[in-house]
C-alpha cells in the first residue's frame, strides 16, 4: 500500500516534474557554458597540395583559432599544438580552388577533452599552377666605380647558375636572377665577397641556397693617346755643318695606364735623328729614332723618316753675306 502510494506521488504530475528536469539541465548546461574560457590565437594556414604543382594568390594566409575549455587546460595549449590547413591533393590540374579550413590537434590538445576549436574564416581559396624548375644564370647586380684610373677587367661568380622552382608563368619567362648590390667603389685590387641572390617573387625558391661568391678582377685601365707637335731634333752633327731648313713636328699615339698617361708631357719625349754619320753638305733621308719611358707603349708615329739639306757653315755665312 506505502509503494503505491510512493509509485503515486512519483508520476503525480508529471508533465511539470519532466520539464523541471530539463529547465535544470538546460541551466546547468548556460551555467557550464558561461563558467568556460576563452583563448585566442593566430597560425598560419598550411596548403596541401600535389608535389607536381605550387598554390598562388592564397585568399587567406593566416587564421584565427578560438579555444575554448577549462582555463587550466586552454592555456597548457600551445599554439603549434594546433595546425589549420586545406586539403587539395587530390586536385591533378591547374586552376582556382576553395576547400574549407581544417584543424589538426597534436601534441598537448591531444589529452585534453571537452576542447572546443574554432577557425575564422572557415573556407580558402587558392590558384594551383604546374610547378616548373629551370636552372636560371646569376647576374650581379654592380654598384659604383673603381679608383680613378683602375677598372674592374672581369669577374666571376660561383655559382654562375641557380636551380629555381616556382609556378610555370613565372618560371618559364625569366631570364636571370640578380644579386644584391655589390660594391666597387673606390676599390684598386682584386677582391671577393658573397652576395645573397634576390628574391624576386615570394612563390620561387633556389634548391641549393641563396648565397653566390663574387670575385672582381681589377687593373689599372688602359688608354690610348695621340701628343702632337713634337719638335724633332739633330744630334751629332758635325760642328762645321748646319741643316738649313727647319724639321717638321712629329706625332705619336701611345698607349698605358690612365695614371701614366694622365702626367706624361713634351719633356718625356724625344724624336731625334742622328747626325753622327753625315759628313758632307747634301741632302738626306734619315730616320726618326724615338725614346720614351719604359712604361708606356708607342703604337704609331709620323713621320718615321725625315729628309732635309745640310750645308757647310761657311756656305751659310756667304750666303747671308750677300
Amino acid at each position: 500500500m506505502l509503494n503505491r502510494s510512493f509509485f503515486a506521488r512519483l508520476i503525480d504530475n508529471w508533465p511539470v516534474k519532466i520539464l523541471s528536469l530539463v529547465a535544470a539541465i538546460v541551466l546547468m548546461q548556460f551555467y557550464r557554458i558561461n563558467t568556460l574560457e576563452e583563448r585566442f590565437f593566430t597560425i598560419p594556414l598550411e596548403i596541401q597540395i600535389n608535389n607536381n604543382f605550387v598554390s598562388v594568390d592564397n585568399s587567406v594566409e593566416k587564421v584565427r583559432i578560438r579555444i575554448r575549455g577549462n582555463e587550466e587546460d586552454i592555456y597548457s595549449v600551445l599554439e603549434e599544438d594546433v595546425e589549420a590547413y586545406i586539403d587539395l591533393k587530390s586536385k591533378v590540374s591547374e586552376g582556382e580552388f576553395q576547400a574549407p579550413i581544417l584543424i589538426r590537434k597534436k601534441g598537448s590538445a591531444l589529452n585534453i577533452k571537452n576542447l572546443e576549436i574554432n577557425v575564422d574564416p572557415i573556407y580558402a581559396r587558392t590558384h594551383l599552377e604546374q610547378k616548373l624548375t629551370r636552372s636560371i644564370v646569376v647576374q650581379p647586380k654592380l654598384n659604383g666605380f673603381p679608383l680613378a684610373g683602375y677598372e674592374m677587367e672581369k669577374y666571376f661568380i660561383s655559382p654562375s647558375a641557380v636551380t629555381v622552382t616556382g609556378p610555370r608563368s613565372q618560371v618559364e619567362d625569366l631570364q636571370f636572377i640578380p644579386t644584391e648590390d655589390i660594391d666597387l667603389m673606390g676599390r684598386f685590387e682584386d677582391f671577393s665577397v658573397r652576395s645573397r641572390l634576390i628574391h624576386i617573387s615570394e612563390d620561387l625558391s633556389f634548391l641549393v641556397g641563396d648565397v653566390i661568391e663574387f670575385s672582381g678582377i681589377i687593373s689599372e685601365k688602359i688608354v690610348i693617346r695621340s701628343i702632337s707637335e713634337i719638335d724633332i731634333i739633330s744630334v751629332d752633327l758635325p760642328e762645321n755643318l748646319l741643316i738649313n731648313e727647319i724639321l717638321p713636328t712629329a706625332t705619336i699615339k701611345l698607349q698605358g695606364t690612365q695614371q701614366r698617361i694622365e702626367k706624361i708631357n713634351l719633356q718625356n719625349l724625344q724624336f731625334t735623328i742622328d747626325c753622327s754619320r753625315i759628313r758632307y753638305p747634301g741632302t738626306y733621308n734619315l730616320p726618326i729614332m724615338v725614346d720614351i719611358p719604359d712604361d708606356l707603349t708607342v703604337l704609331t708615329y709620323s713621320p718615321t723618316k725625315v729628309e732635309f739639306s745640310v750645308v757647310s757653315i761657311s756656305e751659310a755665312n756667304e750666303g747671308g753675306a750677300r
